[in-house]
């Protein structure tokens, strides 16, 4: 899978920004959401697992654990890094309203685009949804 290399060079230097952790840790809780809820890159994810299992079909089907599961930190992590590395570098004004000010909805628009996603809209009980609000509390 040729976008692992890339991804985990990009990691690497991701891990030097002193926020790193906190908004990897966000992001391994909202991808993990996204992908137990089907949400968004479910198509890219599917087309990403069918690849990693083609490499070795004989661990697909492992005792006692479900082979997806155990596969999902691979499959999920190029959205991970990338979404981890916009949330490090964001820094969102503090409001009242986060879901209408113009800062939101552009970190919505560049993050949409950063994950090649024609929209970004998470609902009110999505985990993005959640770090802005934490991240603009007044």
């Amino acid at each position: 899978m040729p976008e692992l290399a890339p991804t985990h060079r990009e990691h690497r230097r991701l891990r030097r920004r002193p926020n790193a952790n906190t908004a990897y840790t966000w992001v391994q809780a909202i991808v993990t959401r996204r992908n137990d809820h089907e949400l968004c890159l479910t198509g890219r994810w599917q087309a990403r697992g069918h690849r990693l299992a083609a490499f070795n079909p004989d661990h697909t089907t492992t005792q006692g654990s479900s082979w997806e599961l155990t596969a999902r930190p691979v499959i999920v992590h190029p959205e991970t890094v990338t979404l981890a590395r916009v949330l490090a570098r964001t820094r969102l004004p503090a409001t009242s309203r986060p879901d209408r000010h113009p800062a939101v909805t552009a970190f919505l628009e560049h993050t949409a685009h950063t994950l090649e996603l024609g929209r970004l809209m998470p609902g009110p009980d999505d985990l993005l949804r959640s770090w802005i609000r934490h991240y603009t509390r007044c």
